[in-house]
């Protein structure tokens, strides 16, 4: 009697298998995906920190690749340009927000934004990574009187504004 009863029970065990290992798998990945738009949030954070520091101090060493040329593009050019470079992400994807202050006097702020869709890598979070905006704002002290900034927006995709970039 005792060997019939081990023999229905390793057929319980194959069947609770079948059960919880998708759902460990789609678990995991969804970990994975976690991990990935957390290191892209950071990536838009370090684009935009860099970007606005270089700003600051009107040194634009990221402006290379989407600026036909850096020596006579004007800063808000240069400024964008950098942000969208420093984010790794697709010109494209990248949408940039600059606010700067009424005059551009050593001291006073510029405001510069970024926002990107999170993108799904396993494909777990593919239905939520599109409704995920990955943002940025930073706020820099300029330190050189040679820095000429104007206002810069991108024109968002519909059902999403700036309203967080203040």
């Amino acid at each position: 009697m005792s060997g019939q009863g081990r023999r229905n029970e390793r057929g319980a065990a194959v069947v609770e298998a079948a059960f919880v290992l998708p759902m460990l798998v789609m678990f995991f990945a969804a970990i994975v995906d976690f991990g990935f738009i957390l290191n892209d949030l950071q990536q838009v954070n370090n684009a935009t920190f860099r970007a606005a520091r270089e700003l600051s101090v009107d040194e634009y060493s990221g402006a290379t690749g989407c600026v036909a040329d850096p020596a006579t593009a004007p800063d808000t050019e240069k400024l964008v340009c950098m942000v969208r470079n420093f984010s790794g992400r697709p010109p494209a994807e990248t949408y940039v927000r600059v606010v700067p202050p009424a005059s551009m006097t050593s001291g006073e702020q510029v405001l510069v934004c970024l926002t990107t869709r999170a993108r799904s890598i396993t494909g777990m979070a593919e239905p939520l990574s599109g409704e995920i905006w990955l943002k940025s704002a930073r706020y820099v002290r300029i330190e050189s009187d040679e820095v000429d900034v104007v206002a810069h927006s991108d024109t968002l995709p519909a059902g999403t504004d700036w309203t967080w970039c203040t």
